[in-house]
Order: C-alpha cells, then structure tokens, then sequence
C-alpha cells in the first residue's frame, strides 16, 4: 500500500468539518464518487482521517494478504456501541470465526457470477 501522503484526498473538504457535510448529504453519491479519485481514497471527518478501498485489489491486500498488518482504528471502538459486535467491526478470533461462518454464502456459486471483473 502507498503511503498516507501519496493517497489522493476525497475533493471538497471544508475547513473543521472535512468531507463530514458531504458524507452527512448524501453519503451513497458522496462514497461511490470516491472512485474516480483513487483506488485508496483519504477522507477527512473533523480530526479524523478515513481511507476507503474503491477497488476489489487494495480492499483484497487489506482484508486478506496484509490483514494483520491494518487496525480497524477508533471509529470502529465507538461503533459497536451503534451496530454491535457483528463481522464488520470485530477484530482477531471473533472476526475470523464470523467471518468463517458467513464466507460460504459469498461463494461464486452462491452469488451467481462465474468470473472476477
């Protein structure tokens, strides 16, 4: 993965609130927008600093091949509180087992495709 500086910034941040107001207005066009800008795509919300994968192959290096070497980071810490402990926001054992048991219903056979495009 490239470094922080070198991933292309989300357009039309505003001063103090980031990408916040946009991703507030309409989060679907605001995320689906960020792929024209980068596979990696910086998003500022207030202080914080997301990255979002756009493409299957950084959300692959992610989620597989480099896995352990990514934190989930604090907005997931206070997510929990809003979604739970459900596949997305839990790390190590929890995540593997869940991940585990819900990875046969995204097999190719499962989802109707037949090739990756």
């Amino acid at each position: 993965m490239s470094s922080a500086t070198a991933t292309p910034l989300a357009p039309g941040r505003l001063p103090l609130l980031g990408h916040a107001w946009r991703l507030w207005r309409d989060p679907m066009e605001f995320v689906l927008g960020l792929r024209t800008v980068g596979k990696v795509v910086r998003v500022g919300l207030g202080r914080m600093t997301l990255y979002f994968a756009t493409d299957p192959d950084p959300v692959h290096q992610i989620l597989v091949t480099q896995a352990g070497s990514f934190e989930r980071g604090s907005i997931f810490q206070r997510a929990d509180a809003v979604f739970g402990d459900g596949l997305v926001i839990s790390e190590g054992k929890r995540h593997r087992v869940d991940r585990r048991m819900t990875q046969p219903g995204f097999r190719r056979t499962q989802l109707g495709t037949t090739s990756r495009s």
